[in-house]
């Protein structure tokens, strides 16, 4: 990825992410308790790059790598871009607090939901995005109108799908379970496809032509 194109997730995605998540955990009780604050963001960003590029590379070599001079051929798809953003946000965890019992869950999860928010964040940007330029202008009027992308139903008495998701991130990294990139792109695809589901109003939406994030 491009430091340019890098730069603009971090600024139209990732920062948006972080201070909505921030903003939430500063509503709760008892707040100084924990101690809860922002870490050097300057700091996670270059960090975030470095490691960005560490697992994108590892996962072009391992599992896609076709031909050295064949840039287009090399490229991954946004769904395991975003699954690479989401781990480098774990490994790079924009708050600090103290961990006590019975704390708030918004603060305890805060770092997992500002993975999961930015990851998806960049497939419903790249979504709008590639409705554009595939002249479905009309679809992308429809999903910004929405402000986000649609969360498939769970079944009564469960989690939210969204808050399920954060879970198992938190889950996960505390219990020092490997990040699979290639299960969490395929999550990332399947909530994009319900979305435009729902955005198209039908089963099977329309071919698009990916595209990258515009640089700016």
């Amino acid at each position: 990825m491009k430091d340019a194109t890098f730069e603009y997730i971090w600024k139209n995605i990732v920062l948006p992410s972080i201070d909505k998540v921030a903003e939430l955990c500063n509503e709760c009780d008892k707040i100084k308790d924990y101690e809860f604050k922002k870490r050097d963001l300057r700091v996670v960003y270059h960090r975030m790059i470095g490691d960005y590029d560490i697992v994108r590379r590892q996962l072009k070599n391992r599992y896609y790598k076709v031909d050295d001079n064949d840039d287009e051929k090399n490229l991954i798809d946004t769904h395991k871009i975003a699954a690479c953003l989401c781990y480098s946000m774990i490994c790079n965890k924009p708050f600090s607090f103290l961990i006590k019992e019975n704390m708030p869950k918004k603060i305890f999860l805060s770092n997992y939901s500002v993975a999961y928010y930015a990851s998806i964040g960049f497939i419903y940007a790249s979504l709008i995005a590639e409705y554009n330029i595939n002249r479905k202008g009309e679809f992308a009027a429809k999903l910004q109108e929405y402000g986000k992308m649609y969360e498939p139903p769970v079944s009564k008495g469960h989690n939210d799908y969204n808050e399920g998701r954060i879970y198992a991130l938190a889950q996960n990294d505390i219990y020092g379970n490997t990040f699979d990139i290639l299960a969490y792109a395929d999550m990332m695809y399947w909530i994009e496809l319900y979305t435009r589901q729902k955005v198209e109003n039908t089963i099977n939406p329309v071919p698009l032509d990916r595209c990258e994030l515009p640089e700016k």
